[in-house]
């Protein structure tokens, strides 16, 4: 296991049992709460999208 890995599964057990221990009352003691992503951007122009989509993105 690479160090990057050993990392993430480090702090992925941490939280586990931060959340275990606490029952999750210590991550909204931090101002922590769920939230969904926002779906589109506010200010999205869809023809400079369009544009960079077609002369920037490379799939």
């Amino acid at each position: 296991m690479d160090t990057c890995s050993r990392t993430t599964a480090y702090r992925t057990e941490i939280w586990r049992c931060i959340k275990r221990e606490a029952g999750g009352s210590i991550f909204k003691s931090w101002g922590y709460t769920p939230q969904k992503p926002i779906r589109k951007a506010f200010e999205q122009k869809p023809e400079q999208v369009k544009q960079w989509l077609e002369k920037e993105y490379l799939p």
